[in-house]
């Protein structure tokens, strides 16, 4: 009886794990195709960035605020003795 619960067991992983790898494939294969098989050729320099400039100039606005702020906090306590 052990050996046959024991046998089932494999058999119920084994089935999962095929199954499994078989969706895995099934997802592969679609991302492939959607990523490689697009209809439209690309064209250099076509693209609107303008969301992306503005999103990367406030990430370097607020980097420069935060090295201001590091340096200010360290000005603060090299002159107080804290």
């Amino acid at each position: 009886m052990v050996n046959f619960i024991i046998t089932l067991e494999k058999t119920r992983f084994t089935l999962s794990f095929r199954l499994v790898l078989l969706e895995y494939i099934i997802f592969l294969i679609s991302l492939k195709q959607r990523l490689f098989m697009s209809e439209k050729k690309h064209q250099h320099g076509m693209m609107d960035i303008t969301e992306q400039k503005e999103s990367f100039n406030r990430f370097i606005k607020f980097g420069l605020y935060l090295s201001y702020t590091a340096i200010g906090a360290l000005i603060f306590l090299a002159l107080f003795n804290s």
